[in-house]
């Protein structure tokens, strides 16, 4: 049921958009692949390096004027291990966005919604699902180079072979951003998340049923107990009883602060701190499984299992003939809440998981000409955990990527 609802509010989105069919028109084509080494593609301590090949398709219909544009796009993955074949994933997702700019000030109006899943081996099926997301978002422009947006988005995914970990998400943004005339931009940054499990489970249990009572007994087939305990006694007769129950859902609030400077017409620093606050934990959680390079991985990495800071900061330097050098480095400090650390035998050790993660990344965009782009990336990281298996220290991955628009 909900999901036909999904379909529906998109179709609607659709209809409306068609109205107003906007009057030039484009095709959109993009093709690009990512080849990957990582020394622990896993991110656990096993360490288990691997190849990864990663290509996407993105294929798009534009419809644009001079104040509003209409997009309806397709677009597709698919990630390629070359040591563990079986972790081989494909997604595929059809989607509408529209944009209109309102009033003297170019206020921003966006909305839109998309289709999909993710389909893996056999011996990672947990991960199959089927996903939607409806979004709105509306930009307000206000004097002195300053805006406020705000946004609301709808997730929604059912794991075909994991029913108890299909959800709903509800998020809700505040975005404030000013521009200053030393060339400052600061922006806060305030969102809610509510993430409920929408699959009940039903189980059945096995009681025994209750005997009519003997007039003037105690009942047939039982008898007294030492301290007046009844007890059955003979033949006892079972039915099955249905339990219903369902997981409690999660909530998280994020509170974060950017700043960025530009030094010159060709530099620019930024800074960010970002705090998660979690007012209520519940849920499924899953443990002891490496993540690497799941995508949206709602199941062994959820944001709404910890809380915790995130610090980050980055360069960004203009380079000859179009290209871009960034450096970033980043340091996450993250607490699960009533989610015990385990040893690598899987037994508790009497304490939640607490992480401390470092990174370190400097990548090169370069445009070849031809609408082609290249892109080179190093990134370093290691994570200290109470939980030995998503221990890890300097893990090492490369990537080479290239990218064609047509």
């Amino acid at each position: 049921m909900r999901t036909r609802r999904l379909v529906l509010w998109i179709a609607g989105l659709l209809s409306l958009v068609a109205v107003s069919a906007p009057s030039r028109a484009e095709t959109v084509k993009r093709v690009s692949m990512e080849s990957i080494y990582d020394d622990n593609a896993f991110k656990s301590s096993g360490g288990v390096s691997d190849f990864i090949t990663q290509t996407s398709f993105y294929l798009a219909r534009r419809d644009t004027s001079a104040r509003a544009g209409v997009e309806y796009f397709y677009t597709g993955d698919l990630a390629l291990f070359t040591r563990s074949g079986q972790r081989h994933f494909t997604t595929h997702h059809v989607g509408v966005a529209y944009i209109r700019q309102f009033g003297r000030a170019r206020n921003l109006f966006s909305a839109g919604g998309n289709l999909g899943g993710r389909w893996d081996r056999a011996t990672y099926n947990y991960y199959n699902d089927l996903d939607g997301a409806l979004y709105a978002n509306f930009k307000l422009n206000l004097p002195g180079a300053t805006f406020l947006r705000m946004g609301y988005r709808m997730n929604a995914r059912k794991y075909l072979n994991l029913d108890a970990s299909s959800f709903r998400e509800h998020m809700a943004s505040l975005t404030y951003n000013v521009s200053l005339p030393s060339r400052t931009a600061l922006r806060a940054d305030v969102s809610y998340g509510y993430k409920g499990y929408t699959m009940e489970r039903l189980t059945t249990a096995l009681v025994a049923a209750p005997q009519p009572a003997a007039q003037g007994g105690m009942g047939r087939g039982m008898r007294r107990g030492p301290g007046g305990i009844p007890q059955f006694r003979g033949e006892v007769e079972y039915q099955e009883v249905v339990v219903q129950s369902s997981s409690p859902g999660k909530s998280q609030i994020a509170l974060s602060l950017r700043l960025s400077q530009s030094l010159s017409l060709s530099t620019g620093v930024n800074v960010q701190y970002l705090r998660r606050l979690n007012p209520s934990t519940g849920g499924p959680y899953q443990s002891g499984m490496g993540t690497g390079y799941a995508e949206d991985d709602d199941l062994f990495d959820d944001r709404y299992d910890y809380e915790g800071h995130e610090f980050s900061g980055g360069v960004s330097q203009l380079l000859p003939w179009g290209s871009k050098l960034t450096l970033e480095a980043g340091y996450l400090v993250k607490g699960y809440r009533n989610k015990p650390a385990l040893d690598l035998s899987g037994l508790s050790l009497g304490e939640d998981r607490s992480d401390r993660k470092r990174y370190l990344s400097a990548g090169v965009e370069m445009p070849l000409g031809m609408s082609m782009d290249l892109n080179l990336w190093y990134i370093h990281g290691t994570n200290v955990s109470n939980d030995p298996f998503y221990a890890y220290r300097g893990n090492h991955a490369f990537s080479l990527g290239l990218s064609r628009e047509f």
